[in-house]
């Protein structure tokens, strides 16, 4: 009898071990995201001020400044691209810790069905919405700057193409 509860109190202390690098862990990814985000926010608003500095400056042609600008928006494209990837990853993982942790509180409320009432997170194994409905707002921001960046390469190339004679006798 007494070794059984010493496999208990071993249990619920590895459990509760668990539950302790399951969250340390969501709250890794979690900030990651958000320190990626802020990177590419500024390296995006870095890029574009060099742009605006270009497009202002008296030596430059349109063909070099628009050259330029789609050479650093393709940049940014592909720094966006890898944001987005990691954030998409970093909800996939995020909702399996989640899921996790709520698997430890089940096992835990299922144990005291009293404390069922104190416990604010989830106690079930269901997906959650950042993979179910899209609602990661880090991975929002990022798809809606990465649009911006693609029609912005879009209008430099069709710009670029229709204005200059060269280029045009070229792809004819």
């Amino acid at each position: 009898m007494a070794e059984n509860e010493g496999y208990e109190r071993s249990a619920i202390e590895f459990l509760i071990a668990e539950y302790n690098e399951i969250s340390q862990d969501t709250r890794r990814l979690r900030q990651e995201g958000i320190v990626r985000m802020n990177f590419f926010i500024t390296i995006t608003s870095s890029f574009l001020a060099v742009l605006v500095f270009l497009s202002q400056s008296q030596g430059t042609t349109d063909t070099f400044f628009q050259v330029a600008a789609i050479v650093a928006l393709c940049l940014l494209l592909i720094v966006g691209l890898d944001t987005f990837k990691f954030t998409i990853g970093r909800d996939v993982s995020t909702d399996l810790n989640i899921r996790a942790t709520g698997r430890i509180r089940r096992f835990f409320s299922q144990q005291n069905p009293e404390i069922q009432m104190y416990l604010t997170w989830r106690c079930h194994d269901e997906p959650t919405p950042w993979i179910t409905n899209n609602t990661s707002d880090v991975r929002r921001i990022v798809q809606y700057i990465l649009s911006s960046i693609c029609a912005l390469i879009t209008g430099l190339v069709l710009n670029l193409v229709g204005a200059n004679s060269v280029i045009s006798m070229i792809l004819e």
